[in-house]
């Protein structure tokens, strides 16, 4: 039988940790939507940067198009950052995909 240290203990909690973490991540670039689902089934370009991704699908409902592209642009300058309309029809069919379900 293997004894545990404190410091063993903590160790093992950050490992946990960062494989959730990880597990998240990998989650979310996996995640792809049927075309069907998306309309045209084009993807957007901003949609195979995971972190761009991330921050979008963090935030698409919480707050105005302006003040979200207004965010993303600061946090990822201006190169990264998603387009307003690009955002907006992203948010549409996020909607039409949850109305389907209700």
């Amino acid at each position: 039988m293997v004894q545990t240290t404190p410091e063993h203990s903590d160790l093992a909690a950050r490992v946990a940790a960062l494989t959730k973490r990880l597990e998240v991540l990998e989650a979310r670039t996996a995640m792809n939507f049927p075309a069907a689902i998306l309309g045209s089934g084009r993807l957007p370009k901003w949609h195979g940067d995971v972190e761009v991704r991330a921050f979008v699908e963090d935030n698409i409902f919480d707050c105005t198009l302006d003040l979200l592209l207004a965010r993303a642009r600061e946090r990822f300058g201006a190169a990264r950052a998603p387009s307003r309309s690009s955002l907006g029809r992203y948010r549409k069919r996020l909607q039409t995909i949850a109305r389907s379900f209700l």
